[in-house]
């Protein structure tokens, strides 16, 4: 009888641990399919994320070289001037010199994945490497890149014109595309808004303290932004070739 209570015992207590197990393995498993599926999620997040920085990269790349030109335009016009030079043309291209701005990238996906610890959800660690690479050299090469440091200037230029003038600039040479970004598409920009051609204001522009150094600060910023980004829009591209191939 005492022999069967033990068999009998040793059988539930096999039972019982044979069933902790499944438990354990179940919940595992569980744990596994959670992470992989919150991997994938910011795999998801990322490539849309990168994907808008890219975007948003091109439009400021056309952008740079555009606002390039007009700095250059307006510093051979304020170091040249010219009784029939048309007052408008000038001011316009200061306009389109200092409306160019220090970009704005997004990164909130990048920085959640890396400070909540969620970089160790991405199995592939060649994926994780490529990940943080890229933004770090994306961002450290925004960060190298600097906008005029004369900002209150350029603000006090931009206030000095009407708006209704910068409004006319603005319609004349950018175009919105349709979309969610509502991305901006420079076009070719000859015509002279007609909002403004006030020679005491062409004048008072002209004469603001600086306007010679913003301009040739301006124009050289401008002009490196292209070159200075290439080698992070390539290094962009190809992670979001690698996010979409993890994603699918």
């Amino acid at each position: 009888m005492r022999e069967f209570s033990i068999k009998k015992a040793l059988g539930e207590l096999s039972i019982i641990v044979f069933g902790v197990l499944i438990a354990l393995l179940a919940e595992s498993a569980w744990n596994d399919h959670q992470n992989r599926s919150e991997g994938r999620e910011y795999l998801g997040r990322l490539a849309a994320e990168a994907s808008e920085n890219l975007d948003l990269l091109r439009q400021d790349m056309s952008w740079g070289q555009y606002a390039c030109t007009s700095s250059r335009t307006a510093l051979s016009m304020l170091r040249s001037p010219d009784e029939e030079q048309e007052p408008a043309a000038f001011l316009r291209s200061v306009v389109l010199a200092a409306l160019f701005s220090n970009p704005r990238y997004q990164r909130a996906t990048h920085d959640d994945l890396i400070g909540t610890g969620g970089l160790s959800l991405i199995e592939d660690a060649v994926l994780r490497a490529r990940i943080v690479g890229a933004y770090t050299d994306f961002f450290e090469s925004l960060d190298a890149w600097r906008p005029p440091k004369d900002g209150a200037l350029r603000t006090a230029v931009i206030r000095t014109l009407p708006g209704e003038f910068i409004q006319n600039v603005v319609a004349d040479c950018l175009e919105v595309e349709n979309g969610d970004n509502g991305a901006a598409v420079i076009r070719s920009c000859t015509t002279t808004p007609a909002a403004i051609s006030s020679v005491s204001l062409f004048d008072t522009i002209r004469e603001t303290p600086n306007l010679d150094g913003f301009l040739r600060e301006r124009a050289w910023q401008t002009c490196e932004f292209e070159e200075d980004m290439s080698p992070s829009k390539v290094l962009l591209e190809e992670l979001i070739v690698a996010l979409d191939t993890a994603v699918q």
